[in-house]
């Protein structure tokens, strides 16, 4: 077993590629995470679990666009303090 597979998955919502992305744990600097959009930590466990998360917290939306304004600048502030 590999240490990437002791380690906790999280997932995350992207609203660049519109999709779930998990990560493990570990990975939430940028030069861990492999996608560099817009992403949304929504928890650990199961995806499914994960998706019904992100989908009350955001609804059906899978683009950024998709979103009220307001909340599109809460994902652009987590963004930015990601990358700096």
């Amino acid at each position: 077993m590999t240490a990437s597979e002791t380690r906790e998955p999280w997932y995350a919502w992207c609203f660049s590629c519109g999709q779930m992305h998990r990560f493990v744990s570990g990975d939430e600097t940028v030069n861990g995470a492999w996608c560099g959009g817009a992403w949304v930590r929504i928890g650990t466990g199961a995806e499914r679990d994960c998706l019904a998360a992100k989908q009350v917290r955001f609804g059906m939306a899978r683009f950024l666009n998709e979103l009220p304004l307001d909340v599109q600048a809460e994902i652009d502030k987590e963004w930015e303090a990601r990358h700096g």
